[in-house]
C-alpha cells in the first residue's frame, strides 16, 4: 500500500501491474474513485461518486 500512495495519481497502475495486484481503488483529492476493472465488479457506492475505470494491461 505505501507504493501506491508514494506512486500517486500518476504511478499507481504501473505499481499495481508490477505487484500483480487486480483489485485496486484510488481516491484523489477531490473524491474521484480510480478503480481496477476488478474492483469495480466488487465494490458498491452507497450514494453518487465519480468514477474512472483504468485498465492495467
Amino acid at each position: 500500500a505505501t507504493a501506491m500512495v508514494v506512486a500517486g495519481l500518476d504511478g499507481w497502475p504501473e505499481v499495481a501491474r508490477a505487484l500483480k495486484l487486480e483489485q485496486v481503488a484510488v481516491v484523489d483529492e477531490s473524491g474521484t474513485v480510480f478503480l481496477t476493472p476488478a474492483m469495480e465488479q466488487r465494490i458498491e457506492f452507497s450514494e453518487d461518486v465519480d468514477t474512472v475505470i483504468v485498465k492495467l494491461q
